[in-house]
């Protein structure tokens, strides 16, 4: 039998072996978590229900739909994601959930690989750990939710972009733009990250056209992937929607006299929602009417109520980017309430050292930090201006894990007071942790 110590030093010279293991430890913390879990997030009119009850239509043959006359309220990759599994071996939940698990238990290591693309490869391991535990994470890992498949095309993604700039590589940036797409017809909101990349690469390159032309790339494979859902949705709505129909009603949710920051469901006033359309009109038609309606009186509510708005903002901005305080609270069931209390400390110390720390350490190094809290800003936003819900901010735990775990690093190695965080030239990465 082999001697432990020796296992243990071998993973920790190798970094596929530690790779490896931060995956099987991913893995089994998300597995024990399910086999409490149950199917307790499934219940009528959650997303979670919806999801799986039009996956299974779509195996059953039918075309795509969020309801009755709902046609593209939701963006589909998800549905189809489910579907295909579905399809293959049957209704079987607990197959879905392991497959899912395994993809959750992919972003640790995205995690890592990004952190090491930085220079900073010892970071990585810390910020990769902290995903792997995060609650949250390991929650949504094992439900029925798009956030998990989200994430991971999210930072797939974000590699592929930061290699394609590492080894000037065309095919990475077009495979970045490509995943990047799925992303977006995962959930819509990533299309502000694909508009907002342009940031990135001013940053990078320092060069307007160099940063346009690299820009355009991404933005002509985020286009590619989602160009035939935009053909079929103009089919059924006869005018353009790009992914889905639902963010004049999320802004409305956000906006309206009884809106308070977080999800109260309510339909602008006047429009006929999941009816059929009048005789002689697209079947999408009051879909697209709501949809264009929920913006109309949203921004109508804005412009006359403009401190309502400036109040709700801040109080999303809180709830966005504060620690969770709503949900402590020792009546709620035993793993839930755990799950909430360990969800409150973790993001505290996320919080402190991406916000509060990283700043002041890395004062001189403002266009660096620039191009990470550029990214929380591009997958906040939506939520900022409509309504927050704790799995909303799921994205930018991954990225608050690196910046902090760069942070905490720092201040281990007093070598790296010397570092420049991150060089954009050339030689990048220009990290260096002392070794």
């Amino acid at each position: 039998m082999p001697n432990p110590k020796v296992v243990i030093n071998v993973i920790r010279a190798s970094v596929p072996g530690m790779l490896i293991a931060l995956f099987v430890f991913s893995v089994l913390i998300r597995l024990v978590y399910m086999l409490f879990l149950g199917d307790s997030d499934i219940v009528s009119d959650s997303d979670a229900y919806y999801y799986l009850r039009n996956a299974k239509a779509l195996c059953a043959g039918e075309s795509f739909k969020n309801d009755t006359h709902l046609y593209a309220y939701q963006p589909p990759a998800y549905f189809y994601f489910l579907s295909v599994f579905f399809w293959l071996f049957g209704d079987n939940l607990d197959l879905v959930r392991c497959v899912q698990l395994l993809i959750g238990s992919f972003i640790p290591v995205l995690v890592f690989l990004i952190s090491r693309g930085f220079g900073w490869p010892k970071a990585g391991f810390i910020s990769a750990a902290v995903v792997a535990v995060y609650p949250t994470m390991v929650h949504y890992s094992v439900s029925i939710y798009s956030e998990t498949l989200f994430v991971f095309l999210l930072f797939t993604s974000l590699l592929l972009i930061q290699q394609s700039y590492l080894k000037s590589s065309l095919m990475l940036k077009l495979a970045g733009g490509l995943s990047l797409g799925l992303a977006v017809l995962t959930r819509d909101a990533a299309m502000l990250v694909a508009i907002g990349s342009i940031a990135w690469f001013l940053i990078l390159y320092r060069d307007f056209k160099k940063a346009v032309m690299n820009w355009l790339v991404i933005l002509f494979a985020v286009l590619v992937v989602i160009f035939p859902w935009t053909v079929r949705n103009y089919k059924i709505f006869k005018t353009v929607v790009p992914v889905s129909t639902n963010g004049g009603i999320n802004l409305y949710i956000g906006n309206n006299p009884e809106a308070n920051g977080t999800f109260q469901w309510r339909l602008p006033s006047g429009v006929k929602w999941n009816c059929s359309p009048p005789s002689g009109y697209p079947k999408g038609y009051y879909e697209y009417q709501a949809n264009f309606t929920g913006t109309k009186q949203a921004v109508k509510y804005i412009k006359a109520h403009p401190l309502k708005f400036v109040q709700l903002t801040i109080k999303r901005t809180w709830l966005f980017f504060g620690p969770p305080l709503n949900n402590l609270s020792f009546k709620s069931p035993p793993i839930q309430a755990i799950r909430n209390y360990a969800n409150f400390g973790f993001y505290s110390v996320l919080f402190i050292g991406s916000f509060v720390v990283a700043p002041f350490r890395f004062r001189k190094h403002r266009r660096e930090l620039l191009l990470v809290l550029s990214t929380i800003l591009m997958l906040s936003i939506p939520y900022l201006i409509t309504f927050f819900a704790e799995r909303y901010r799921l994205p930018i735990i991954p990225v608050m894990a690196i910046i902090s775990g760069i942070t905490l690093r720092s201040f281990l190695d007093l070598r790296a007071l010397q570092f420049r965080f991150p060089r954009f030239t050339k030689t990048y990465p220009g990290l260096k942790e002392g070794t």
